[in-house]
C-alpha cells in the first residue's frame, strides 16, 4: 500500500534497537497526509540528536533538509503532560514530542487509532546539520486523522 512505511511495530513499549524492532514490524495501518508545509514542529529534539542522526544516516539530503518517516504515539501516563504525543522513527527511536498545544489537539485522534490497535504515521523533515537539528512534521489538521 504505502511503501514509505512498510511496517509498524506491534508493541508500544520502550524504544528498541533496529534489530529488535524488525521482529515486531507489522503492516502499516494509517498514514496522515499533510499539505507539504511541514509546519508542526517537534519539541525536545536536542535530547535526541543521536536518534535523529541514525534516522537520517544514508538518506539523500535536499540542501539542509532530509526527509524521514515517523510514527506518532500518545503517552497518557506521561507525568509532565497527559496529552503527550511522542514522535518516533519507524525503528521505535524517540526523536521528540509534539509541543503541548499541538499534542492537546492531536492526542485524542491518535489515541482513537491506538485503541483499535493501529498507528498514525507521517513524513518529517530534519533541518540543519551537526548537533542542533530540528524536526518538522507534514501532518494535516487533527480531524484528518480519523476518517
Amino acid at each position: 500500500m504505502f511503501r514509505w512505511l512498510n511496517g509498524l511495530f506491534s508493541s508500544r513499549n520502550q524504544d528498541k534497537s533496529s534489530e529488535e524492532a524488525a521482529e515486531e514490524i507489522k503492516p502499516h495501518q494509517k498514514r496522515v497526509f499533510g499539505t507539504r508545509d511541514f509546519e508542526v514542529g517537534v519539541a525536545g529534539t536536542s535530547h535526541y540528536q543521536q536518534a535523529i542522526g541514525a534516522a537520517t544516516k544514508g538518506k539523500k539530503s535536499y540542501g539542509d533538509r532530509v526527509y524521514i518517516n515517523v510514527v506518532l504515539q500518545t503517552e497518557p501516563e506521561n507525568p509532565h503532560d497527559p496529552n503527550a504525543v511522542k514522535v518516533m522513527t519507524t525503528n521505535q527511536q524517540t526523536i521528540g514530542y509534539l509541543y503541548r498545544e499541538k499534542a492537546e489537539q492531536y492526542a485524542p485522534k491518535i489515541q482513537a487509532w491506538q485503541d483499535r490497535g493501529k498507528w498514525v504515521g507521517c513524513q518529517g523533515t530534519v533541518v540543519g546539520k551537526g548537533q542542533d537539528v530540528k524536526v518538522y512534521l507534514d501532518i494535516d489538521k487533527p480531524d484528518a486523522i480519523v476518517a
